[in-house]
C-alpha cells in the first residue's frame, strides 16, 4: 500500500536529493500551514531512504485516503503529474476535508 508522508528534515531531504541518481523525480511539497514541513509520496521517500537510511517522518497516512477525480474529458494522460504527486500537493495545501456535516 502506498503512503504518503509529512518530514520536517528540509535539509536532510535536500541533501539527499542530490545523492538520488540522475534521472529519478524526488518531489516535496512544502506544507502551507507549517512552512518547516515537507510532504512526501512512497516513490520519493524510497528513493531518499536509499540514500542513507530511513528518512524521518512525523506522519504517514494511506495514500488511497486522499482521492483524485478525473474528469470526462481528460486526456493526454502522460503529461499529468504522477497521481503521488497530485496527492501530495493535496495534503501540502491542506485540500482534504474531513466528513461535512449537513444537518
Amino acid at each position: 500500500m502506498n503512503r504518503l508522508y509529512l518530514t520536517t528534515e528540509k535539509v536532510e531531504l535536500a541533501r539527499r536529493r542530490a545523492l538520488v541518481p540522475k534521472g529519478r523525480v524526488v518531489e516535496a511539497w512544502a506544507d502551507h500551514h507549517d512552512g518547516g514541513a515537507l510532504w512526501i509520496g512512497e516513490e520519493t521517500k524510497t528513493l531518499l531512504d536509499e540514500t542513507g537510511g530511513p528518512l524521518t517522518v512525523g506522519l504517514s497516512l494511506p495514500a488511497d485516503q486522499v482521492s483524485v477525480y478525473y474528469g470526462p474529458q481528460l486526456c493526454d494522460l502522460e503529461s499529468m503529474p504522477r497521481e503521488e504527486s497530485l496527492k501530495a500537493r493535496v495534503l501540502s495545501a491542506h485540500g482534504m476535508r474531513r466528513g461535512v456535516d449537513h444537518a
